[in-house]
């Protein structure tokens, strides 16, 4: 049991200990005696270091005998290691010379001490001193002495300076811990001192520990950005982990920035192996993926897996496993046609045991080599089988037939129900099944994809550049791609007919996986997904909205490609705009100026302009010239320099100047005359630029470039501050347009930012 003293000492002074620790005890002391706390048979030299170790204080009755005895010294040496406060009390007489007439050292720590003696005093004085030096660390009296005097200069400096920090501040507040309540207590000037020093140096750490955290953020984030192309799930990963870590710029701009590249993206799954076949039900509620049947891995543990999806909740309705792998999947009739196994087979679902049931014992055919497509009724399929020609399989009857082709099959299209598309060799041929040998060469280019969809078709070719083919009603008309995926392999049709998406990659001179183009320029919509050294092998589309993309890493992507995404605020009305109808008057000469009269119907008036050469510009106005009338003053666009008339003067117009590509739509605030003008950046077809204009000035006053959009209008709103961009009447875009607006919140030009939902 501890005890507040342990009292050295040699038996004649056995009655003057106990009656100390007597007397100590009166004053709340508690003491260690070795009369007391030694018990029958106990080893007293155990007890002896116990009694020692647990004891604050060690009170030495210090006379002749004590310096002579080596269990006393043994005692005092074991005080000393234990770090404990000595006591002497000297109970003998001791003259000017001490003992050193006797030749006995007293040790050092005791000769440091101020003694307390006993002879010709009191008892009950004697008791006092040592109750007071109990109660007493002199060493901490010294310590608080030079905190006290750093705390007031630390008061003097205004509470700015002086604070102690580190090792220092932990060793201090630790002697605190076990001082036991000794005296002297601590001032108050002192307590505010530790603790203001704790508090700073709590700050200065989460500090450090706030610096590190947004390093680790920033980090984060560049991985997010670094993986985006390449693994969306790891990047959208990367980055909410940075914004957990800590809210950076950084780790705002990669969620945002992941957002705007994949706002569209419904569902994300992997799958072990590289993605064969993508294939939506006629409906659009299932989504079947097949995994590419690797026969380098046939008779290992890998299983190939065949799954289908529910679209609606991306809950997984189903999945097959073989060793050997499937051949292709696609729908017909509500039924899933597989090829597994050099055979044929077919599958419903079945909704009361929510599982999918086989419905034919099988067709043996050869290995499709492309992907498998089901005719428009769902009645038929056809599956492209390489140097074996191709296959149709009939899913009521069950039956198939082999037909042989010119040349190796590769890709195979429905136009409608009775004509197919087949790309043999390099050519496209067209092939109707009342007569299968038959063909006609519709393309001899090097044509590497197919699709059709509603009696259209498009084509892909791949020589110098990808190149897009399409039928018309003259015959096939075709334009070169500015940007595509490198090599270009899989093409599918939009449902309106009006674009195409066109996958591949893995060349490594792009970093696009699938691109969306409009059909008829070319022109690059989107870039949908990156590849780089991941291709995308297969898309399908439905006509519901839905596209599906697969990778060559087993990465299968599921895309709402109409998602309204954009603002549309119902609150928010375009302005009503004054538009002049123009009429177009040229030459005989093919090189002369064509001159444009635009008619002012509601105030009769009429001006003139004059347009570049129409032979040597056909292809800078792409559509109907943009003009707008506000407050007397007609505005148009000519090429791409902005023109202000004057109807009510007879002067030149001014021209404005700053744009580098067509004007194709234009728009004037009504309630502060500013103008605004947009073109398509020609150089980056993926950003459009908008311009504004204050008072018909000469040059613009902002330059904004925003991602391409498909829009139809542009007109400012109701309140002349807001920019409204329109597609079908729908508002997709808005953009505050209002300099004072700008200068009064104190944003700069650049930080104007376009908004959406």
């Amino acid at each position: 049991m501890s005890a507040d003293v342990f009292i050295s000492y040699v038996r004649n002074n056995e009655k003057f200990a106990t009656s100390l620790a007597a007397s100590l005890l009166k004053q709340n002391i508690t003491s260690w005696v070795d009369t007391e706390k030694i018990g029958p048979a106990e080893k007293w030299n155990a007890a002896i270091r116990e009694g020692i170790i647990k004891a604050h204080v060690f009170v030495v009755l210090l006379d002749k005998q004590w310096l002579n005895s080596k269990v006393c010294n043994d005692e005092y040496f074991l005080a000393l290691e234990h770090a404990k406060t000595i006591e002497p009390v000297v109970v003998e007489q001791v003259d000017s010379l001490g003992w050193k007439k006797l030749e006995l050292t007293v040790p050092d720590e005791l000769q440091s001490r101020n003694y307390i003696f006993t002879h010709n005093r009191e008892f009950y004085d004697v008791v006092n001193d040592v109750v007071m030096a109990v109660r007493t660390n002199y060493d901490r009296k010294q310590l608080l002495s030079r905190y006290e005097q750093r705390a007031v200069n630390w008061k003097n400096s205004g509470e700015k300076f002086g604070l102690i920090r580190g090792l220092e501040l932990q060793h201090f507040i630790e002697s605190e811990q076990l001082s036991h309540g000794e005296k002297p207590d601590m001032t108050v000037l002192s307590q505010d001192f530790v603790l203001a020093s704790q508090n700073a140096e709590s700050r200065e750490l989460e500090e450090v520990r706030e610096r590190k955290r947004q390093a680790e953020s920033k980090v984060l984030a560049a991985q997010s950005e670094h993986l985006k192309k390449e693994s969306p799930g790891e990047s959208i990963a990367y980055a909410s982990d940075a914004w957990v870590k800590a809210p950076t710029v950084e780790a705002l701009v990669s969620l945002g920035s992941w957002f705007t590249e994949y706002i569209h993206l419904v569902g994300m799954w992997k799958l072990g192996l590289e993605v064969d076949a993508v294939a939506f039900d006629q409906e659009g509620g299932s989504l079947a993926v097949s995994e590419k049947n690797h026969a380098m891995i046939m008779g290992n543990s890998i299983n190939q897996t065949l799954c289908v999806w529910n679209i609606d909740d991306l809950g997984k309705m189903g999945d097959f496993t073989d060793p050997e792998g499937f051949g292709g999947c696609t729908w017909g009739k509500g039924q899933l046609v597989v090829q597994r196994r050099g055979n044929i087979l077919s599958y419903r679902y079945d909704h009361f045991d929510q599982k999918f049931r086989q419905t034919s014992t099988g067709v043996a055919l050869p290995e499709a080599r492309g992907k498998m497509v089901s005719s428009p009724s769902g009645g038929l399929v056809a599956m492209p089988c390489g140097h074996e020609g191709f296959a149709l399989y009939d899913i009521q009857t069950k039956q198939a037939i082999r037909l042989p082709a010119n040349e190796e099959c590769n890709a195979i299209a429905w136009l409608d129900e009775n004509i197919l598309l087949l790309i043999e060799g390099n050519t496209l041929t067209q092939r109707s099944l009342t007569n299968l040998k038959e063909c006609t060469v519709l393309l001899e280019h090097q044509t590497v994809a197919i699709d059709a969809r509603a009696g259209r078709w498009v084509a892909l070719s791949m020589s110098d550049r990808a190149r897009l083919h399409w039928s018309t009603a003259e015959g096939v008309d075709g334009v070169d791609l500015l940007s595509s995926p490198d090599p270009a392999s899989v093409l599918r049709l939009d449902p309106d007919g009006k674009t195409a998406f066109i996958g591949g990659g893995g060349g490594g001179s792009t970093p696009f996986g699938m691109t969306e183009v409009d059909i008829v320029s070319g022109q690059i919509i989107r870039h949908w997904l990156g590849g780089f050294d991941q291709a995308v092998t297969d898309i399908d589309v439905t006509g519901n909205g839905y596209m599906a993309a697969g990778r060559s890493d087993g990465t299968v992507f599921l895309w709402n490609i109409r998602a309204t995404v954009l603002d549309n605020n119902d609150n928010v009305e375009p302005a009503e705009m004054k538009t002049l109808q123009g009429n177009i008057k040229e030459s005989d000469d093919l090189f002369a100026q064509k001159l444009e009269v635009l008619w002012d119907d509601k105030n009769g008036k009429c001006i003139e302009r004059l347009l570049p050469p129409s032979g040597r510009n056909n292809d800078v106005f792409p559509g109907p010239t943009p003009c707008v009338m506000c407050d007397e003053i007609l505005c148009t666009g000519f090429g791409s320099l902005l023109l202000w008339y004057n109807l009510s003067s007879e002067e030149k117009p001014l021209e404005g100047k700053g744009h580098t590509n067509p004007i194709t739509h234009i728009s004037c605030s009504h309630t502060n005359a500013l103008w605004a003008s947009l073109a398509v950046n020609c150089n980056n077809n993926n950003l459009m630029e908008i311009f504004a204009w204050n008072h018909c000035h000469e040059k613009p006053i902002l330059q904004l470039l925003i991602p391409y959009i498909l829009i139809d209008e542009m007109n400012f709103d109701s309140s002349g501050e807001i920019l409204l961009l329109q597609q079908n009447s729908i508002t997709v875009r808005q953009l505050l347009m209002d300099p004072d607006r700008w200068i009064s919140s104190g944003k700069k030009i650049s930080e104007l930012r376009w908004s959406r939902t």
